[in-house]
């Protein structure tokens, strides 16, 4: 996990595929590639990659790698 400042965020549009709102997660494989279709499907269709619980981001993880 890495968790970086507003300042610090990455410029590349990879790390913000539907916007720059805060907090987000985003997975990343082992080679740094962000992985967009991986998203909280029981949250905010507006806001994919907030997780407002453990559980959410959990369950995104496990579908989204297995």
């Amino acid at each position: 996990m890495l968790c970086s400042q507003d300042e610090e965020e990455p410029k590349d549009e990879a790390y913000s595929p539907d916007g720059g709102y805060i907090p987000r997660i985003l997975f990343l494989d082992p080679s740094g590639k962000v992985h967009p279709e991986i998203t909280n499907k029981n949250g905010n269709p507006n806001y994919k990659y907030f997780y407002s619980n453990a559980e959410q981001g959990e369950e995104s993880h496990i579908v989204g790698f297995g």
